[in-house]
């Protein structure tokens, strides 16, 4: 049954909640229940646990809620404020069968973002003024900025201007990283830095990212069945929920925002939410993802490299380091291998590579490096009355070959608002897209820094090294009754895509922004059928061109 968290306190004054959440869940119960409130989880009390962590960094974590092999589990909360110090880990769950969070908030006293005030800057400097409480020290010319559990961060970490007045990167600014040295301190909290980047104004805000990818806020692994309403993430040490080999999972207004009253200009310092090698259906509806340092939401399959060894020996290469330790593949599932669909019959894993065997022979002409995608990880996507906004880069990347809808949304972001990719080069982020419908959608502003990014306001950009000269990658796409305000209307951007549908959509000029320069309205590259229809382009001579192989 559910618990009180109150009734394992002995008192009702705590200053370290985190040795009460280990002892609650340590008598199985079917949940724990907070009562309104400010929660503060330090890290005594906690022990070490090595963790791998797709897309962030793997290592020894100290998690306050950790549970794993439960069934009907749940954390509730009655809006209760839950604030860490230090580098912890706040929630990892694994393989947990229904799952339900709901009705609390995600803080750190300290965050990891570094936000500073530009007081002056030329060719030559430019000079910072941090915030009282922001712990650092210079060692050896170079600033090392400190966590609140007195930890050195990284000394080379990139760094963006922020516009103050709308809260959100700033246009017309180049990005940086902060490597330099000499920095010299005028006085405390007073620093300045030698300028080989900024274009930054005296009164703009400069962000900073010393944080490697290391605490999540709430991590799921090999989970089924979870329904997430009503949490907030003001900040986090890493990327807001992670899931990864996960099923089914639904997030009712969930949110990432920074916190009222705090005067902070970034929320979570890396994606919202991200879902890798996941299935079932996913479902986002009502949530507001805005001001993070990454991508609102992120759904994707992960590709592993083909490695033959004999007839009978063959194995799997995780591509990107952040994908080590975690498992790809089951048996019983189907991946795809050069076109063919085989069922696994053995898999063994180990941290970078598996070695598998298949009930259907892999042909002994499959070219060593081929990318594996696994066919059961293919989640069907629901994305439904949510609103993105001020954060960088993008708004949904998604790249699943499951049904997909994403409609009545409302997009702002300085890179493409919706993204489908496709990577065996890089993050081996999968697949291809195969049914997915973008309807009634709100596109303010979006793509207002696309010198730093390529595509247009959608994109559909593969970047798959074993793809031959006559494929297509994403197929069955309609992007139906949208509306798009900027000024530079670059709408669509695709490449190796086949049967998209582009109608009813409406553009509006806005001069709100300006460093986009016009572009063609629609642009496609390597494609077979289109059809755009019903639209209102920016400029007639800005038509549908299409470049056929």
């Amino acid at each position: 049954m559910m618990k009180n968290i109150q009734d394992f306190s002995g008192s009702q004054t705590v200053k370290n909640w985190t040795p009460v959440v280990i002892q609650a869940l340590r008598e199985q119960a079917d949940g724990l229940f907070f009562p309104s409130g400010t929660y503060h989880f330090y890290p005594e009390g906690t022990g070490n646990r090595y963790l791998y962590i797709t897309n962030n960094d793997e290592g020894l974590k100290r998690v306050v809620f950790y549970a794993e092999n439960r069934e009907d589990f749940s954390i509730q909360g009655e809006n209760a404020e839950f604030i860490f110090h230090g580098r912890l880990l706040p929630f990892f769950f694994s393989k947990i069968r229904h799952l339900h969070l709901s009705g609390f908030s995600v803080d750190f006293a300290m965050p990891f973002m570094v936000e500073a005030l530009v007081e002056a800057c030329d060719d030559h400097y430019i000079t910072l003024r941090f915030p009282a409480n922001q712990k650092y020290r210079i060692i050896d010319g170079k600033i090392c900025f400190i966590d609140d559990d007195y930890k050195f961060l990284k000394t080379s970490f990139p760094w963006e201007v922020f516009d103050t007045t709308r809260r959100e990167r700033a246009e017309g600014r180049s990005s940086g990283f902060v490597n330099i040295s000499p920095v010299r301190e005028i006085e405390p909290h007073l620093v300045v830095f030698p300028n080989r980047y900024s274009q930054a104004k005296a009164g703009e805000w400069i962000v900073m990212k010393p944080e490697a990818r290391l605490t999540p806020g709430l991590v799921l692994d090999s989970c089924h069945g979870v329904e997430i309403c009503d949490v907030i993430f003001y900040s986090a040490g890493g990327m807001g929920m992670v899931a990864q080999n996960s099923f089914d999972l639904s997030l009712e207004r969930v949110k990432t925002q920074v916190r009222p009253g705090s005067g902070r200009l970034v929320s979570v310092s890396d994606d919202a939410v991200h879902f890798a090698n996941c299935g079932g259906k996913i479902s986002l509806q009502n949530c507001l993802f805005e001001n993070q340092w990454d991508d609102a939401v992120n759904i994707h399959g992960v590709y592993r490299s083909y490695i033959p060894q004999n007839k009978d020996v063959h194995y799997l290469k995780a591509g990107h380091y952040q994908q080590f330790g975690i498992p790809f593949v089951k048996k019983g599932e189907h991946v795809l291998i050069d076109g063919k669909i085989h069922t696994v019959k053995f898999v063994e894993d180990g941290k970078q590579y598996a070695w598998f065997d298949t009930e259907e022979p892999i042909s002994e002409d499959t070219p060593f490096g081929t990318p594996v995608l696994n066919m059961d990880r293919q989640p069907d996507v629901l994305i439904r009355d949510c609103v993105f906004r001020s954060n960088q880069p993008r708004g949904v990347l998604c790249s699943s070959g499951g049904h997909v809808l994403i409609e009545n949304n409302q997009f702002h972001t300085p890179g493409p608002a919706i993204l489908a990719a496709g990577d065996s080069t890089f993050w081996f982020e999968a697949g291809p897209v195969n049914d997915m419908t973008i309807r009634n959608n709100v596109f303010d502003n979006c793509f207002y820094l696309g010198a730093s990014f390529p595509g247009a306001v959608i994109a559909f950009q593969p970047s798959v090294c074993a793809m031959k000269g006559n494929e297509y990658y994403h197929r069955h796409i309609r992007i139906l009754d949208n509306e798009f305000r900027d000024n530079h209307g670059r709408l669509l951007s695709a490449s190796r895509t086949d049967d998209l549908v582009f109608s009813g959509n409406r553009w509006m000029r806005d001069d709100t922004y300006h460093s986009q320069t016009p572009g063609k309205a629609l642009s496609f590259e390597q494609c077979g059928k289109i059809v755009a229809e019903n639209n209102l382009l920016p400029e007639e001579k800005e038509i549908l061109k299409t470049e056929k192989r």
